[in-house]
Order: structure tokens, then sequence, then C-alpha cells
């Protein structure tokens, strides 16, 4: 565990050589699918205890205009889909777009190890945001800042990540993650037809 835990540390500093090893080692594929598991299992709690406990300031103005409030039918399938099946779809998606045009990843896996370790923080990131169900305002606004870091953590690690995954470059990498996520989009966004 310690092992996989300086691997995180080392992927986190976007040290090249370990990303490189880490991507390449077939023994981290159990780990990768840990982390992704977790990111998605915190995301869907933190969704559904947000959208099914406490009501946002959003859906307050929503309801106070006459807007029908999600019914907790959608709320549930919209929290699935957003945080399981989409994040899933972009994953394979980007394996296969990546190599259709050209970015040589050399297995699904490979960019599966890639995501895994790129997700501690977007894991912090969930984490932080459980404090939003406190509905204390100065909370939320350090609770969105904390994201906003994350986030962008998150993304700068993936794309460095999927830069060395494909061995076309980045562009290749944040191509094929662009258009999965826009086909993961249109194949999941049904769910906001539910009443």
């Amino acid at each position: 565990m310690s092992n996989e835990l300086e691997k995180i540390k080392k992927f986190m500093t976007i040290k090249r050589d370990t990303v490189e090893e880490t991507i390449n080692d077939v023994r981290s594929t159990k780990f990768a699918i840990f982390l992704i598991a977790i990111a998605m299992a915190l995301a869907v709690v933190q969704t559904l205890l947000q959208g099914l406990v406490v009501q946002d300031v959003l859906e307050l103005i929503w309801s106070w205009m006459g807007f029908v409030t999600p019914s907790s039918l959608r709320i549930v399938l919209d929290s699935i889909f957003s945080n399981i099946v989409f994040p899933l779809l972009v994953i394979i998606l980007a394996f296969y777009i990546g190599n259709a045009i050209k970015g040589e990843a050399e297995s699904l896996n490979h960019v599966v190890r890639a995501v895994g370790y790129s997700t501690p923080p977007l894991i912090i990131s969930s984490a932080f945001s459980f404090l939003g169900l406190t509905g204390n305002p100065w909370v939320i606004v350090v609770m969105g800042f904390f994201n906003v870091v994350f986030g962008l953590w998150f993304v700068i690690v993936i794309v460095f990540a999927l830069m060395i995954t494909f061995k076309k470059g980045a562009l290749t990498g944040i191509g094929a993650i662009a258009i999965s996520a826009i086909i993961a989009g249109i194949a999941t966004g049904w769910v906001v037809l539910i009443p």
C-alpha cells in the first residue's frame, strides 16, 4: 500500500519517469480501478445527498418561479449516469477514439491506469463537497475554492498522463477525451427528460 501511495505522490507531482512507469506497470491496474471506484462512489453519495437531502439555492429559485423540482427518480438516475456511466464511457471511448485518430495507446488498461492514478484530486474534491451539506455560505465558498483548485490539478495531471499514454502526444489525448466526453454526454443526457 505504501508503494502505491508513493506512486500517487509522484504521479501528482507529474514526474515523467514515475508516471510512465505506473502507466506501463500491469500490476498497477487493480489499484487504478480501485481509485476510480472510490471517486465514483464518493461522487454518487455526495450527489444523492445534495439532491435528496439538501435543497440548494438554485432549486429554491426554480421552485419560487413555479418550475417543478426534479423527482427522486431523476436525481438517482442522474447521479448514477453522471458519476458512473458517463466516466466509464469516457474511459472506454477515449482508448478507441484515441487509437482511431492514431494516438497509439498500447491497451485499454494503459488508459485505465492513466485515469485511475489521476483521480486523487477528484477524490479530495468530492470529500470537500460534503461540506456543502452544512448550508453555511462561507463553508460553501471555501468548498468551491478547493473544488476549483483540485479540479484544475486533476485536468493538468490527466492531460500529462494521457500525453504519455497516447504516443502521439497531448493533442491526441485531449482530442480523445474531448470527443469521448461529448459522445458520452449525449448518450447519458436523456436523464434530464425525466420530470
